[in-house]
């Protein structure tokens, strides 16, 4: 008598009675039973007693034995006759270029070898080298695990980074606005990547203490600036940020990539990161206030990042009215032409102490404006504050 199988015991019952009637002949009825018994065994063994799905190894070792495979067959797939014998003895595991060679190229199911039932692999991000990125730089600043074999994991490891600061199908220079030429022959591309990563993983470890307010103006640079006549301005300048819901981070520039800091809108929060590339407190101050700059004026939903290199050449006019916004709010227009530092053909200290002074600011402001303006670094190298600002952040 046929009937639903519910326990291990009707479980064993159900198979002994399949084995009295396996060879049952055509059109008999006990070959109609054997049928209902097979859909009553296979439904109640994948419920109670399911097949594991074959490893990664396994996968491959059967493919192999059902196209005839060598070792040697897998080098196109696997890169190298040593790889290959450490996968094979499980000890390499595979990487996402493997497994897309893998799969692409012998048909082994994605999820398999990802070892992840219905996971598909990745979409490939058009012309994009993974190994390009500074990896190894990458592992010294912590941001990425440093295992011996992180650079054939490159594509792995980048991923798991973008997905961590929530860009998992996205590099985030595809939203580049302004301050640097993507095109520009001595920039390396995938070290800008990699710092944006970095800047906005740190990003995410920081709580600020109020929360931003859109409506911030040319008054919120002004006050900014002031802080600069205190000897720990730049830690000041970070409590100040964060007051307004401003996270600020600083993370030394990857070479080729002559960044100088960026504006960036991450969840609805802005991020102003600077690389301290000089310095000097005439450059972190006004870097700074550029990048505020863009925060208050040019950061939306869909312009969320802007980066700086202030040795680039660049017609953006969101630049320049950065730029404007920054100088003013140190000086006024109308009080830095009307001032006597702006009029004399040999501007000196107390030309520069004195405008300070009135405005409020630390001298280094005034004098690097000066030196920026006439195009004369050779002036005024006493005031700018060389060496006075790393080492409130990365000298620790």
């Amino acid at each position: 008598m046929i009937r639903a199988i519910k326990t291990d015991a009707d479980y064993e019952a159900a198979l002994a009675r399949v084995e009295e009637i396996f060879d049952s002949e055509q059109g008999s009825p006990e070959l109609d039973e054997l049928e209902v018994w097979g859909t009553l065994i296979g439904a109640y063994e994948d419920e109670n007693h399911p097949v594991p799905p074959p490893t990664p190894l396994e996968a491959i070792e059967f493919v192999m034995d059902q196209k005839g495979l060598k070792q040697k067959d897998l080098i196109p797939f696997i890169g190298s006759k040593s790889k290959v014998s450490e996968v094979l003895a499980g000890k390499r595991k595979l990487t996402l270029k493997m497994i897309r060679a893998l799969h692409e190229g012998l048909g082994i199911p994605a999820d398999t070898l990802l070892k992840e039932p219905g996971k598909k692999l990745p979409e490939g991000l058009a012309d994009v080298d993974w190994t390009q990125f500074p990896i190894k730089e990458m592992a010294n600043r912590g941001w990425i695990e440093d295992t011996r074999d992180f650079m054939d994991r490159a594509e792995e490891v980048v991923r798991k980074l973008m997905a961590q600061v929530g860009q998992p199908d996205c590099l985030p220079t595809a939203c580049y606005r302004c301050g640097i030429s993507r095109t520009a022959t001595d920039i390396d591309m995938y070290a800008v990547q990699a710092w944006l990563l970095g800047v906005q993983l740190k990003a995410q470890r920081i709580e600020t203490t109020g929360t931003y307010d859109r409506n911030l103006d040319e008054t919120f640079l002004s006050r900014l600036a002031r802080l600069s006549m205190f000897s720990d301005g730049p830690i000041k300048a970070v409590e100040y940020l964060s007051s307004k819901g401003i996270k600020l981070v600083i993370e030394p520039h990857f070479s080729h990539t002559k960044l100088d800091g960026a504006a960036i809108l991450q969840s609805g929060t802005p991020i102003v990161a600077l690389t301290l590339r000089y310095d000097r407190i005439d450059y972190y101050w006004f870097t700074l206030l550029h990048e505020c700059a863009h925060v208050i004026k040019h950061l939306s939903e869909d312009n969320s990042l802007i980066l700086d290199d202030f040795e680039s050449q660049t017609s953006d006019t969101r630049e320049h009215k950065a730029n404007i916004l920054a100088r003013n709010a140190v000086v006024p227009i109308e009080i830095w032409k009307s001032s006597k530092i702006a009029n004399v053909q040999h501007p000196n200290k107390e030309h520069v102490t004195d405008l300070a002074s009135k405005m409020e600011v630390h001298p280094a402001l005034i004098a690097g404006r000066v030196r920026y303006e006439r195009n004369r670094y050779d002036i005024l190298s006493g005031l700018v504050g060389h060496r006075e600002v790393r080492k409130f952040f990365l000298e620790k």
